[in-house]
C-alpha cells in the first residue's frame, strides 16, 4: 500500500525574500542545527517487490519519524453516513505499534479533483449539512486511529487548485474549515490542524485568500516542489529563498512542509545530482528557519511504476512529457526489485544523522 499526495498546480513564486541566514549545504556538518524537536517525515512507497515492511524499515533507518496517510472523503463515505475503508485500522495497528507519527490528510478537494460525496458537490461549501457530513467522516476516521499520534491533520489537499480565485468559495471553505477544526479538536484535543496548499498559492491572485484561511489554522501546510509552469525543475539553490518567502508570509506561525520533492529525471530537466543537491539545500534552509518550520515530509521513498504514473497523470488530466517525468522520478530510491538508493537518499541519511535523527 502507499500513502501519498501529488501536487499539480506548481507555480513560480514571483516575489522572493532574501534568506535570513547564509545557507551553505557544504559547510561542516558538525555546525548544523540539531533536530531539536523538528519532525522528519518520509512518504513511503514500495519498490517492485511490494515489500512495505522493508520499505518502512529503510525509511526508519534514515531517521523518519512521520509517515503520511491520505483518505479521500468520497472513497470512505460510499453512501450518506456509511463509512468503509480498511486503511485507518491497518495504519493504527502498524504505525501505532511502530511508534511513528502520522500526518493525516482528509481530502475534500484533492488538488484539482472534487472528493466530496457526489450528493454534496452542488451544495455550498459552508452548508450546515455539508459540514455535518464532513464532521461525521472526520470523527469516524480519527476514531479508527486511537493508538496513533497525529503529527497534524489537513482538511483538504492543495485546495487552492480547486478554489482558484473564487472569493465566494474561499469564504465558504474558510467557514467550513473553522467548523471542521472545532469538531476534530473536540474529538482529539491538541492536534495541529491546517489545510494543505501549494507553494504557488502564497503569492499572486490567491495570496489574500490564503492569508485569511491561515489566520484560523493551527499550522501552515505547504506542498513544495520547485518546478516551473512547464514542470521543469528550478535550481536547487532557490530553495533558500523559497523557505524565507514562506516564513516571511506567516511570521511567528508554525509551518509544516507536508510534501517536499524534486525529481531526478531528464525529461523535467533534472538529474540524480540535482536531486541530491535539493536534499542538501532543504536541510540547510530548514536549519535557517528551524524555529518556524517544524516538519518536512520528503516525497517519495521509491519511484512509482509506470502504470501508477500513467494512472496519476490521467487523474490530474495532464499528459505532458515533463509532468510524466516529474511523477515518475520523485523517489529517493529506484523502483527496481528491492529498490536502490539514489544519491539523494544517501544525502538524506548523512544530513539527518548529522542533526540527530
Amino acid at each position: 500500500m502507499r500513502y501519498f499526495i501529488i501536487t499539480l498546480m506548481v507555480m513560480f513564486l514571483g516575489c522572493q525574500v532574501s534568506c535570513q541566514e547564509e545557507v551553505n549545504p557544504n559547510s561542516s556538518l558538525a555546525e548544523t542545527t540539531k533536530a531539536d524537536g523538528r519532525l522528519l517525515g518520509i512518504a513511503i512507497t514500495e519498490p517492485a517487490n511490494k515489500d512495505f515492511d522493508a520499505a518502512f524499515r529503510i525509511a526508519r533507518s534514515a531517521g523518519m519519524q512521520v509517515v503520511s496517510l491520505s483518505l479521500a472523503w468520497d472513497d470512505v463515505e460510499k453512501a450518506p453516513g456509511k463509512f468503509e475503508s480498511p486503511l485507518p485500522k491497518v495504519a493504527n495497528a502498524f504505525y501505532g505499534a511502530s511508534k511513528v507519527r502520522v500526518s493525516l490528510r482528509l481530502a475534500t478537494f484533492d488538488t484539482n479533483n472534487n472528493r466530496y460525496p457526489a450528493d454534496l458537490r452542488d451544495r455550498p461549501l459552508d452548508d450546515p449539512g455539508v459540514i455535518a457530513r464532513f464532521n461525521a467522516f472526520a470523527e469516524w476516521v480519527i476514531g479508527q486511529l486511537p493508538d496513533v499520534e497525529l503529527a497534524d491533520v489537513s482538511i483538504g489537499n492543495e485546495v487552492d487548485a480547486s478554489l482558484g480565485t473564487d472569493s465566494k468559495k474561499w469564504a465558504q471553505y474558510t467557514t467550513f474549515f473553522i467548523a471542521a477544526r472545532k469538531h476534530i479538536l473536540d474529538k482529539r484535543s491538541g492536534v495541529r490542524i491546517g489545510s494543505n496548499l501549494t507553494f504557488g498559492a502564497f503569492a499572486g491572485a490567491t495570496e489574500k485568500f490564503v492569508a485569511k484561511l491561515n489566520r484560523v489554522t493551527d499550522v501552515v501546510m505547504v506542498s513544495y516542489y520547485p518546478l516551473t509552469r512547464e514542470y521543469k525543475v528550478r535550481p536547487p539553490t532557490e530553495v533558500c529563498n523559497d523557505f524565507a518567502s514562506m516564513c516571511h508570509a506567516f511570521p511567528g506561525k508554525t509551518i509544516h512542509i507536508t510534501e517536499a520533492g524534486y525529481p531526478s529525471g531528464a525529461d523535467c530537466g533534472s538529474s540524480p545530482e540535482l536531486q541530491k543537491e535539493f536534499i542538501e539545500q532543504v536541510f540547510a534552509a530548514w536549519d535557517a528557519h528551524a524555529k518556524q518550520v517544524r516538519m518536512v515530509m520528503f516525497v517519495w521513498l521509491h519511484d512509482l511504476p509506470m502504470k501508477d504514473v500513467e494512472h496519476d497523470a490521467k487523474y490530474y488530466g495532464i499528459s505532458d512529457r515533463a509532468f510524466i517525468g516529474y511523477l515518475g522520478t520523485l523517489g529517493l530510491r529506484t523502483h527496481d526489485q528491492g529498490g536502490t538508493d539514489k544519491p539523494a537518499f544517501k544525502a538524506l541519511r548523512v544530513q539527518a544523522k548529522a542533526r540527530g535523527w
